[in-house]
């Protein structure tokens, strides 16, 4: 079991990055609000689909400063 998951969380974290590094866009975002953390203290609820383009997008978000929460 815990080798399955091993499996499973590297797969994920490839998916994370493909995505990542095919957001040009976010990409850029990112960067300017990271930096400013600009969403510090602020409380973000998702609920959608999770695949890894919304996945790059909650933890941009995280790394901006907000708190996050998914629910699919």
């Amino acid at each position: 079991m815990v080798n399955e998951n091993n499996v499973l969380i590297k797969k994920g974290k490839k998916r994370l990055e493909w995505a990542k590094t095919h957001m040009p866009v976010l990409t850029e975002i990112r960067e300017r609000i990271v930096k400013e953390k600009s969403l510090e203290n602020v409380k973000i609820g998702m609920a959608l689909h999770v695949e890894a383009k919304t996945g790059v997008l909650a933890l941009t978000l995280k790394e901006a400063g907000a708190n996050v929460r998914l629910a699919s």
